[in-house]
């Protein structure tokens, strides 16, 4: 049916998303108004440190993925290998994990216990190989797991989580999950292309290690730079405006969901670049497409934030609405970054990019530290456009000097663009032209039925024609051609 891996692997990886992403959707309309503001500010806070302690292993995968992309053969040694030692350092973390809560924590009981359920997540991603598949291009298998995890968690959260008692049922099952997903590429991988065992080989750990620490401290820095102030306002601020915070921000990792699939696309097909041609036209092609995606979807996000909010979490997270611009601003920036960065770690540049990231880490902590004092959760906002505007500015002085260009001018114009028929469609469909048409009228009534979000009719419709505009104006402005795209569909990248 594809000509091209790269067509292939970016539509296999979007089905699986729009499937998985909309669980997670309604996973988080439910578990919204279940857990109310301050139960969601619990499993927010616990969420973001489980999300540390499993940073160790995303720099292995990473190291395996670059290997395996460019000699398939040496697959057995690399999966052996980086399964155990994963698994090794994460009973090393977990029970120095454990040892803390047990003897030093004054947490509640009920996040006592939802934490050490929630750090089970170490062994399930010491387990996982995601980034084998990646490398051989099967992306498929990848959309099939992320469906199946998201539709395991959703099923047991349904049947399970009644109250904000159940948190610690919420992460053990989110754990469980993983874990069962990620045994099940295990095993396919055993069926399908070898035996796996444990091996201890420690020169070649030693390999791992050195290859690896650069791309975890980048992967922590980064971490550090979108999650630093969950973890800082969970020490400064209550549970509510914590779980406010966390609302905005869980809708910010939604809309950068996107740049993941063009990312998992496209870096197997980046890191085979060698000579600075060849790396400028897969640069080139991999900035359009996030370009696209990085300029209509903050926008719309901006624009309608009211209606997100209501819709996802409900009426009593409409406080939360602020947050979301603000970060919606932050996430420009983040998509430009992620034009850059994994490109450079597939090139071999990890070193340089743990720097870039840790300055940007820095900025962060510093701008928390000193705006959340005075601003709450909303100065935590400016904090991460503040750490993200850094890291651009690093990153393209490194792009720089790598291809000798850079393509956020790309970006800039695709933002420009979608802003025009963003506010057209926000404008007409707020005015009162339009709320007091009595169809429309009439459909907002049968949805306030089901759920309280005022004026759902006309946002939504603004919604579709701000993105429908936006296509139109790339035609016009001759920026997508049709032809073009039937062209790149049928050649490779």
């Amino acid at each position: 049916m594809f000509q091209n891996k790269l067509v292939k692997n970016l539509f296999s990886l979007s089905l699986a998303e729009i499937a998985t992403k909309g669980i997670v959707f309604f996973l988080n309309v439910y578990i919204a108004r279940v857990l109310k503001v301050e139960g969601y500010g619990i499993i927010t806070n616990i969420t973001s440190i489980v999300v540390y302690l499993t940073m160790i292993n995303l720099g292995f995968n990473m190291v395996g993925l670059r290997a395996v992309s460019k000699n398939p053969a040496d697959k057995e040694k690399f999966v052996n290998n980086i399964l155990t030692l994963k698994l090794f350092l994460s009973i090393i973390i977990f029970a120095g994990l454990t040892a803390y809560i047990l003897l030093l924590s004054e947490q509640s009981y009920i996040e006592k216990i939802a934490l050490l359920l929630g750090s089970l997540q170490l062994f399930s991603t010491s387990l996982q190989i995601d980034w084998f598949y990646q490398s051989i291009e099967r992306m498929e298998i990848l959309g099939i797991r992320q469906f199946l995890v998201s539709l395991v968690t959703f099923i047991g959260v349904i049947l399970f989580v009644k109250s904000p008692a159940d948190i610690p049922i919420y992460m053990a099952i989110v754990s469980i999950s993983l874990l069962l997903n990620n045994g099940w590429l295990l095993i396919l991988y055993i069926k399908k292309y070898a035996k796996i065992h444990l091996e201890f080989q420690l020169k070649f750990w030693k390999k791992l290690l050195n290859g690896s620490l650069p791309i975890t401290a980048s992967t922590i820095c980064t971490t550090i730079i979108n999650s630093f102030n969950i973890i800082y306002l969970g020490m400064t601020v209550s549970d509510y405006k914590l779980g406010l915070f966390g609302a905005a921000f869980k809708l910010y990792a939604f809309s950068i969901i996107p740049a993941s699939i063009i990312q998992n696309a496209f870096i197997p097909s980046i890191a085979r670049t060698v000579d600075v041609q060849a790396k400028q036209q897969a640069m080139q092609k991999y900035s359009k497409m996030l370009a696209f995606v990085a300029s209509i979807i903050p926008i719309i996000m901006i624009f309608f934030s009211e209606f997100f909010i209501t819709v996802v979490y409900g009426d009593r997270f409409i406080d939360a609405v602020i947050n979301l611009r603000y970060l919606m601003f932050a996430i420009f920036f983040g998509f430009y970054n992620v034009s850059i960065m994994p490109a450079m770690l597939a090139w071999g540049k990890e070193k340089i990019i743990m720097g870039i990231f840790a300055a940007a880490a820095i900025v962060n902590i510093i701008l928390n530290i000193i705006l959340v004092n005075s601003f709450a959760e909303v100065g935590s906002a400016f904090a991460s456009i503040g750490s993200e505007l850094t890291a651009s500015v690093l990153l393209t002085i490194l792009l720089m000097k790598e291809i000798n260009k850079n393509y956020i001018f790309i970006f800039l114009k695709f933002i420009g663009i979608a802003i025009i028929p963003t506010a057209i469609s926000y404008f007409i469909f707020n005015s009162s032209l339009i709320t007091n048409n009595s169809v429309i009228h009439s459909i907002n009534n049968f949805v306030n039925d089901y759920i309280n979000v005022p004026n759902f009719s006309q946002n939504l419709l603004g919604i579709l024609t701000s993105f429908a505009g936006f296509l139109l104006f790339l035609s016009l402005f001759g920026i997508i051609k049709i032809k073009d795209l039937k062209r790149s569909l049928k050649n490779e990248i």
